[in-house]
């Protein structure tokens, strides 16, 4: 898992002032389907289109507060993203705080195959 994430930060860090050629990366890992904030506080930022997280009803700017029983507050984003990945057809449970909700929302969600294409930009010197 460690491996996935550190490719999936280093495709998203492929940015430079520069740049002038694109090129789309595919990534892919088995999940719920949710790319959440890097500050800690794990707010989902994007739902993949037709992702599971979608299609169970969790939305933008919901922060995970459990998953499968266990509190994700001061984790590091490997163990967080570690309990979010898993094996394809097994559910993962997640405790969600919505913005405006009253209590947190639970949710039921089958990991399955995510692929998220990923623009990459050449920076290489001409």
């Amino acid at each position: 898992m460690r491996s996935l994430f550190l490719a999936l930060l280093a495709c998203l860090l492929v940015t430079g002032g520069n740049a002038r050629a694109q090129s789309t990366v595919t990534v892919k890992w088995v999940g719920v389907g949710v790319i959440l904030s890097t500050d800690g506080k794990y707010v989902i930022k994007r739902l993949v289109p037709s992702g599971p997280a979608l299609e169970s009803g969790m939305k933008v700017n919901d922060r995970i507060v459990r998953v499968d029983g266990t509190s994700v507050e001061g984790m590091a984003m490997a163990q967080v993203l570690g309990l979010l990945h898993g094996e394809e057809g097994t559910l993962a449970k997640i405790i969600v705080a919505r913005p405006g909700a009253a209590t947190p929302l639970a949710f039921a969600v089958m990991r399955e195959p995510i692929h998220v294409e990923v623009k990459a930009k050449d920076s290489s010197p001409d």
